[in-house]
């Protein structure tokens, strides 16, 4: 007996779509890196089954278990469906189309899905593994050339970048000098302080893992809308609301979420340090404050850390976990272990402000803000971006995060920032003119109710022009190239500084911060990879000559990225040392 479907393969960089026939009996071996087979459950999590290493007997048993009719093709074949598979993927980023093509083996057309690869990759990765006479080779001599096929994208840079991120992510629980796993409790309760988005979003993750979880607010009025985002689905999980802090002494770890004030943290950390049983782990989700600051105010400092998720908490993989000097290993490993619970990214860092990822954005953000002052429209900026592979273009994620929530960023820290009297004033004109961004409609772009599709807003621009004016920014032409330099050579740079500073562990972490976290193409392996790939004399000639336009207030090479050109070598073997 054989049964047969359609199959979208993704293995060591390669994306293509067959048809597959196989044996009723599970193959013995073979390996891939992720695979989608039409004919899923549509309530399936698309992201989970596309990532994982896969032998061919469990890849045999869940094309069984995921294919509506277990020994016919049933509905993989249905036009419909496919429509909703290309929607799903089109939704990440991918350029896809439904194609009728001759099967690779020897079988009847069939409507399927042809995926041509996402924005930005090569020509070897998009070519179809199907010619037109495959569909009359025998089986032997199609699996040949599919093979062909395969190994010509294995040489690929886009092949190297994906197994690049895919490794990274797996090394970011490797930190030295941990306590060995077992030798320290399991989380198993936890509290969480603050019921607004992100504290109900942290909460839900909890539930997820089977962690029970009590939420703690200030009043009720702040609690039962809060708590509303937790829905009946998670009840059993979520213990309670409560405005009492002795509701949270017997949690193993409690989470602090609330409005960045270093005064509120504060004062919040006395209470729990007052409550909270010995051992406990007490975390701070703050994004730019000083940890040791907070840390400072309680008898037990080293049982504080950073626990810094991203909104919405309950669905982005990456969580940063910040020590400070004095965090003990047992917390930090404990923490470690608490991120494969909730099923998040864990990357350790130090304490800095921004940690790693808001840190890299600042120079990023801080150029495409620029830009719109200089005369590129919001959407020439994004478009740019997105074209070269960023999920979101950095204007389009101001409007969906809220302006006004990176306005009461810069303004509590304005003594941190240069004295450039354009610095984040696209923002902060939008700002006085009551443009927050989607949820009130009216951004860099314009929302209608209810729909988050960007409109082109001329009176956005008009506010962007007068702006310039105001500040006697010069006009220009910005092309596309200009626009992914200027964002992204400033993202490396950053980095760099982060790598000698010693706040990541590796250059492999910073990378995953940024893909698991900011939208960073995968397929170009994260900033500092793509910085060996396409050579850090080319970052570091595009910095000086942005200096000579600029001036060297934001243009100044990092000193690691000087070195390293100047001794022709590469992140690579910089961070080969530190193995």
């Amino acid at each position: 007996m054989q049964f047969r479907g359609s199959l979208l393969l993704l293995s060591a960089g390669w994306l293509g779509c067959l048809d597959y026939a196989m044996a009723a009996e599970a193959p013995a071996d073979g390996a891939m890196l992720g695979f989608y087979a039409p004919g899923v459950r549509q309530e399936r999590d698309w992201e989970r089954q596309f990532d994982g290493h896969l032998d061919a007997a469990q890849m045999h048993g869940w094309l069984r278990e995921m294919s509506d009719e277990p020994n016919q093709v049933g509905s993989p074949h249905d036009l419909a469906n496919a429509q909703s598979i290309l929607r799903q993927f089109t939704s990440w980023g991918w350029q896809a189309k439904i194609e009728t093509f001759s099967a690779l083996y020897p079988t009847s057309l069939k409507q399927s899905l042809q995926l041509l690869g996402p924005r930005g990759f090569n020509a070897a990765l998009r070519e179809p593994p199907i010619r037109s006479d495959a569909q009359t080779l025998p089986l032997e001599e199609g699996l040949l050339y599919e093979t062909e096929l395969a190994n010509r994208t294995k040489v690929t840079v886009e092949s190297k970048a994906l197994i690049h991120v895919f490794l990274a992510e797996r090394n970011t629980r490797k930190v030295p000098g941990l306590p060995a796993p077992g030798s320290y409790p399991k989380i198993v309760s936890a509290g969480v302080i603050g019921a607004g988005t992100m504290g109900g979003g942290i909460a839900i993750c909890f539930a997820n893992a089977g962690v029970p979880v009590t939420v703690l607010e200030s009043s009720q009025e702040a609690l039962d809308p809060g708590f509303g985002v937790v829905t009946k689905t998670y009840d059993s999980m979520v213990k309670r609301g409560t405005l009492n802090y002795s509701d949270l002494a017997a949690a193993d770890v409690v989470i602090e979420a609330v409005f960045e004030s270093l005064a509120l943290k504060q004062k919040i950390f006395k209470e729990l340090d007052a409550i909270a049983k010995p051992g406990a782990v007490l975390a701070t989700n703050t994004s730019t404050l000083d940890i040791d600051a907070i840390a400072a105010v309680t008898l037990r400092p080293e049982n504080v850390v950073g626990l810094h998720f991203f909104a919405p908490a309950n669905v982005m993989p990456l969580l940063e976990v910040v020590r400070t000097d004095i965090t003990a290993p047992v917390i930090i490993a404990a923490t470690l272990d608490l991120a494969k619970q909730l099923k998040k990214t864990p990357v350790l860092a130090r304490v800095c402000y921004g940690f790693i990822g808001n840190r890299m954005m600042e120079g990023y953000a801080r150029e495409a803000q620029r830009m719109v002052l200089e005369g590129a429209t919001p959407r020439q900026v994004d478009a740019a971006l997105e074209t070269w592979g960023m999920a979101m273009g950095i204007l389009a994620v101001f409007d969906m995060a809220g302006i006004d929530v990176g306005i009461n960023v810069h303004t509590a820290n304005a003594e941190r920032y240069p004295p450039d009297p354009s610095y984040y004033q696209a923002d902060v004109a939008l700002h006085a003119a009551g443009r927050f961004g989607q949820k009130n409609g009216n951004g860099y772009y314009k929302y209608l109710p209810g729909d988050r599709t960007r409109l082109e807003d001329p009176e956005a621009i008009n506010i962007l022009k007068a702006t310039a004016r105001k500040l006697d920014i010069p006009q220009r032409i910005h092309g596309a190239d200009e626009i992914v330099e200027r964002c992204v050579y400033p993202l490396i740079n950053e980095e760099m500084r982060i790598l000698e500073e010693g706040v990541a562990t590796r250059a492999s972490d910073v990378d995953v911060v940024w893909c698991a976290g900011y939208g960073f193409p995968r397929y170009r392996g994260a900033p500092l990879f793509y910085a060996d790939t396409i050579g850090l004399k080319t970052v570091y000639d595009a910095i000086l000559k942005y200096r000579d336009q600029f001036g060297p207030m934001h243009w100044q090479p990092a000193p690691l990225l000087e070195r390293l050109v100047s001794e022709g070598r590469t992140l690579a073997d910089w961070q080969a040392e530190r193995i």
